[in-house]
């Protein structure tokens, strides 16, 4: 696959992730009726991807490529990943603090990571266990464990 393919590629999932954050924007919106509750549940949906610049970093050193990071070469290079702000883990945990604090800012992060997660989930052609943090940690963040039909590839 030509780099130009998968640039087009992230920008057709980021489309979707955009899409789906404003969905979690009018969702809590609409039930809270608060601007700032559905901001941050939008926003939390967008800026869990900057996690991408960890595995980025851990390649590259402090440079910058932007095709770099728009084609997921960095994983290839390692062969892993890592993306420490992944993890369906996140946003069970926030919704059990939710649950005790009952302050709506909880839900709020625990949604937009959710549909963030959800969309990875059915773009990325990955295992089924591959979202959750403990899997990847306990696999070795392997690439070829995380992505179906890695060596095809």
């Amino acid at each position: 696959m030509d780099y130009r393919d998968n640039i087009v590629e992230t920008f057709k999932d980021e489309s979707i992730h955009f899409v789906a954050a404003i969905a979690v924007f009018v969702v809590l919106f609409i039930y809270y009726n608060n601007m700032a509750f559905a901001l941050v549940g939008f926003l939390s949906s967008l800026i869990v991807d900057i996690d991408h610049l960890f595995d980025y970093f851990l390649v590259k050193g402090f440079t910058f490529d932007v095709k770099a990071v728009f084609t997921g070469e960095v994983f290839a290079a390692s062969k892993k990943i890592i993306l420490p702000l992944h993890g369906w883990e996140y946003a069970a945990i926030l919704l059990f603090v939710f649950y005790v604090t009952r302050n709506p800012v909880f839900v709020s992060i625990s949604l937009g990571l959710f549909i963030h997660y959800l969309v990875d989930f059915f773009t990325n052609h990955v295992e089924p266990l591959s979202y959750f943090i403990i899997y990847r940690i306990l696999i070795g963040f392997d690439i070829k464990r995380i992505i179906k039909n890695y060596a095809c590839r």
